[in-house]
């Protein structure tokens, strides 16, 4: 491992996820701890950006540390703050806002001067929606009601599933379907892929180098094309290689790992658009074909490398984005094996 060459030598602030990045559910993702206490220690400092709207940050912050990482609660931002900032500046203090969600939504609400109830009879000014378990039809049809009669609607994220160590569960974006159907509105969006939590990040930490570090295309790497910044994906959550081929520009990654460790070690990470090094990618047909460049040494069927892996990938992607997604086929047994732990061998 080489620190001084890694990602997170490159950036003062890391903005990470949550769901799929730093945990899934209540267990925590192997090696992340460890990386971002060396990412931390390298001058990169960790700040918890997360879409989920359904516990307040010393909540998280305090689930963060019993998975072994430090933080303080001034560490973690969440859609919910986000959301009761753009609430704010568009409603007098005192105004009542429908709240679709959690109770920590709803003190979020009240901490941004404004009144949280629970029902369209009190005539709110706007709806705020953001995820909880408990979310039923029956809060949905007051806020049906309340979008209806004009209210403005803000949606803390739009997030349509949520990844857990169960599998992908319905996220807020699939509840904001549903009004959306019976509405015929569409929310304003306090967080990722929308930038304003990004911006929050960026201003808490006063970074002037920072990285977006998440496993979704449409939220966290989305919101740092729409804030200008950098981005690293990792395959540890809900975007797969196959949808990394298919994303269009606003969802392209500037950097690529399997997991976090490829922030603090440069053999487990690449370029999306640079490193493509000891592949070749050819058209078949109608089949992109992968293959070991002559020059490379490479890897043995037996041990592909995370690095060889990452580099096959990165070349994929410059041809896809270039000239289309197609099927792929390998050329060779190693580049099968590569095309086995990408699950693009079908």
């Amino acid at each position: 491992m080489t620190v001084d060459n890694s990602i997170c030598s490159k950036f003062d602030a890391l903005l990470l996820d949550l769901d799929g990045t730093v945990y899934l559910g209540h267990s925590p993702i192997d090696f992340v701890a460890d990386a971002l206490a060396i990412a931390a220690a390298a001058g990169a400092r960790p700040i918890y950006v997360t879409n989920n709207a359904s516990r307040p940050p010393e909540l998280v912050a305090e689930q963060l540390r019993s998975m072994g990482m430090t933080l303080s609660t001034e560490d973690v931002l969440t859609s919910p703050q986000a959301a009761a900032v753009m609430l704010a500046e568009q409603h007098p203090a005192g105004s009542a806002v429908l709240v679709v969600g959690a109770q920590y939504l709803a003190d979020e609400v009240a901490a941004a001067g404004l009144v949280p109830v629970r029902e369209a009879a009190a005539n709110p000014v706007a709806v705020v929606q953001g995820h909880s378990p408990e979310t039923s039809w029956s809060i949905l049809a007051e806020a049906c009601l309340a979008i209806r009669a004009g209210a403005d609607w803000v949606a803390a994220n739009v997030d349509s599933t949520l990844p857990t160590d169960r599998g992908l569960l319905p996220g807020n974006g699939a509840m904001v379907a549903a009004l959306v159907a019976a509405t015929g509105r569409t929310p304003r969006v306090a967080g990722k892929p929308a930038r304003p939590m990004v911006d929050a990040a960026i201003e808490r930490t006063g970074s002037t180098a920072p990285l977006v570090v998440g496993d979704r295309l449409d939220t966290d790497i989305e919101a740092a094309v729409n804030a200008g910044v950098s981005s690293l994906l990792v395959f540890t959550g809900v975007s797969t290689p196959i949808d990394l081929l298919a994303a269009p520009l606003h969802q392209r990654p500037t950097f690529l790992a399997l997991d976090l460790r490829g922030l603090v070690d440069d053999n487990r990470s690449v370029s999306a658009l640079e490193g493509g090094d000891g592949w070749k990618v050819s058209e078949d047909g109608a089949t992109m074909v992968l293959a070991r460049d002559d020059a490379d040494s490479g890897a043995t069927v037996a041990k592909v490398s995370d690095l060889a892996v990452l580099q096959a990938l990165s070349a994929l992607c410059q041809q896809s984005w270039q000239h289309g997604v197609l099927p792929v086929a390998a050329a060779d047994p190693v580049a099968q094996a590569v095309l086995v732990r990408l699950g693009l061998n079908s």
